[in-house]
């Protein structure tokens, strides 16, 4: 359970980050949201009772389907995560709401690790599963680099500092956005890895499940090397890949996930180990 808590608390703090944001809308779009929206929104911080009580009154009262999309993931991020609040089935109910719907790919990878988590506490495991895979999933569809890029400098330009379309705020806007989803592609690796001390690993039954949802060999070869690894008690990664991404601290996932490595310590304790059965062969490109 050592790596599911740690998992868990990390995206905790990523919530804190988000406490005033939207989940559902590109943040690089216009917001269709009404100003009673979002006021309501940014009122809804209160205590967990009182916060189901206002977001179960706003699905009732904003019926546009923007506006019950953005609910229902603040519902499903309350029974996830809010403590004293926390129903792990009613969580999964809005996370499949919310993902049958297109959301940015960050939310995506947020919505998907939770609503793993989720069936993973209702031990779940089949379907724990395929939540980690579909978002590592859009992790792939990102086309992300092995390591978080460095952020571009800012323009000298002071005209350009200040305008959003500016092509060095997109690139700016694009370098946190992959050092932010290479920190869950992360956490989506290493649940799904520590899954398996709860699951026998069928490397066949796993590359085939993986094959129609990942679609990336690649990744489904490291995905099985460091299954077998994690259970044969082996440490560290292959290929000069850090299990840490690196930070400068302008990305708040990778930052918050190695503050609470510096906490909690290594992530690599497992119980419950099973037989691993087959062979594999770390993929060298």
């Amino acid at each position: 359970m050592r790596i599911l808590a740690l998992g868990s608390f990390w995206l905790c703090l990523v919530l804190v980050g988000h406490a005033s944001a939207f989940y559902t809308v590109d943040p690089d779009s216009d917001v269709p949201f009404s100003q009673a929206f979002r006021e309501a929104i940014e009122a809804r911080h209160k205590s967990g009772e009182e916060e189901e009580a206002a977001l179960l009154a706003m699905l009732k009262a904003f019926t546009e389907p923007a506006e019950q999309l953005e609910i229902k993931f603040h519902l499903a991020l309350l029974y996830n995560q809010r403590t004293g609040m926390v129903r792990h089935k009613r969580a999964v109910g809005y996370f499949e709401d919310v993902l049958a719907q297109s959301i940015p790919p960050l939310s995506a990878t947020l919505a998907r690790t939770l609503c793993g988590d989720s069936y993973r506490s209702m031990e779940q495991y089949d379907e724990a599963l395929a939540q980690y895979l579909e978002g590592l999933a859009v992790c792939v569809e990102q086309d992300l680099p092995d390591t978080p890029p460095e952020l571009p400098a800012a323009p000298m330009d002071r005209a350009q500092q200040k305008d959003p379309n500016s092509p060095a705020a997109k690139a700016l806007r694009r370098a946190k956005l992959q050092r932010d989803l290479i920190g869950h592609r992360t956490i989506l690796r290493q649940q799904i890895v520590t899954l398996f001390d709860k699951i026998p690993f069928d490397e066949q039954k796993l590359r085939e499940q993986a094959k129609q949802i990942v679609r990336d060999g690649i990744e489904i070869d490291r995905l099985a090397y460091k299954i077998k690894a994690h259970l044969e008690g082996e440490e560290g990664d292959r290929q000069g890949e850090s299990s840490e991404p690196s930070s400068d601290g302008g990305s708040l996932l990778p930052g918050c996930w190695r503050w609470a490595l510096a906490v909690f310590g290594p992530v690599s304790h497992r119980t419950n180990a099973v037989k691993v059965t087959g062979t594999i062969t770390y993929p060298t490109s």
